[in-house]
């Protein structure tokens, strides 16, 4: 998760000026984890008990993850320590860069997908 922290940084800061970096940093993070763990919590509800999961509890999810992000990278100064440390995986920028960039597709790809699987789901093993 730090080498996500910081190459998310890095695309604030450079690619994308903002003045407030780091706290644009948590919260996309934490919704693009939030989107993951969303979209598999679905699932796992939808397979187990074929329930699908209204859109307050997910909200709720949200906003924990934004919580808890905020609290171990901004209130921890984690942060602070990231930035200068600049991890990477492998030692290498390409391969952080990838995961970074396969993070974010993959985060997309449950938003998009996750509520047709959900529904595929629904109507297959629920009716």
């Amino acid at each position: 998760m730090s080498i996500l922290y910081y190459y998310y940084y890095l695309f604030y800061t450079k690619i994308l000026p903002d003045d407030q970096p780091h706290f644009t940093v948590v919260f996309c993070l934490s919704l693009m984890e939030s989107f993951i763990i969303n979209g598999f919590l679905n699932i796992v509800s939808i397979l187990l008990f074929c329930y699908n999961i209204p859109k307050w509890p997910l909200i709720g999810v949200l906003i924990a993850i934004i919580i808890v992000n905020y609290l171990y990278y901004y209130k921890s100064k984690k942060m602070e320590r990231i930035i200068v440390e600049k991890p990477k995986l492998f030692n290498s920028n390409t391969a952080s860069v990838i995961l970074s960039v396969v993070f974010f597709l993959f985060s997309l790809l449950m938003i998009v997908t996750a509520p047709f699987y959900s529904k595929y789901l629904l109507e297959r093993f629920c009716s």
